[in-house]
C-alpha cells in the first residue's frame, strides 16, 4: 500500500503553480471574464480576454449584416469559425450589455435542436413578424 501523505509535488507541477500564480488587480480585463479562481481558469480567462473584443466586433458585424434575420449561436459558429463556447459567452455578454436581444424566434441547429435567433437590440420589437420557429 502506498502512503500518499509522503507524496511530494513534482518540480514541474510546482513550477506551473509559480507560472500561473497571478495577483491580477480586479480592474484588469481578465477579471471581467468569468473564472473559478484556479490557476488554469485564470490563465484561460486572461487568454480569452485578448480575443473577446475582436469576437464581439465580428459577431456584431455579422448580426448587423443579417438585420432582422439575425443569427443563432450555431450559425455564428459556422459563419465566423469560432468555438461554440466562445460564441455563447460573447452573445450572453452582449445580451447583458444591451447589444443583442432574443428576437422571439428560433431556428433548428445542425444538431436538430431549436435555438434562439439573436438580433441587434436597436431593431424594434414590433419590426419582426413574431412567433417562435419562424
Amino acid at each position: 500500500m502506498h502512503d500518499y501523505r509522503r507524496w511530494r509535488r513534482p518540480p514541474a507541477i510546482a513550477a506551473q503553480r509559480v507560472l500561473f500564480a497571478t495577483n491580477t488587480p480586479p480592474d484588469t480585463p481578465a477579471a471581467t471574464l468569468p473564472h473559478n479562481g484556479s490557476p488554469t481558469s485564470r490563465a484561460a480567462a486572461e487568454r480569452a480576454a485578448a480575443r473577446a473584443p475582436s469576437q464581439v466586433d465580428r459577431i456584431m458585424a455579422y448580426i448587423h449584416e443579417r438585420g432582422e434575420v439575425g443569427a443563432t449561436i450555431d450559425e455564428l459558429v459556422e459563419a465566423l469559425d469560432i468555438l461554440s463556447q466562445s460564441a455563447s459567452a460573447r452573445v450572453n455578454g452582449m445580451r447583458r450589455d444591451g447589444l443583442l436581444r432574443d428576437s422571439g424566434k428560433t431556428r433548428v441547429t445542425r444538431s436538430g435542436c431549436a435555438a434562439i435567433v439573436w438580433i441587434a437590440s436597436h431593431l424594434s420589437a414590433s419590426s419582426h413578424s413574431g412567433g417562435r420557429f419562424a
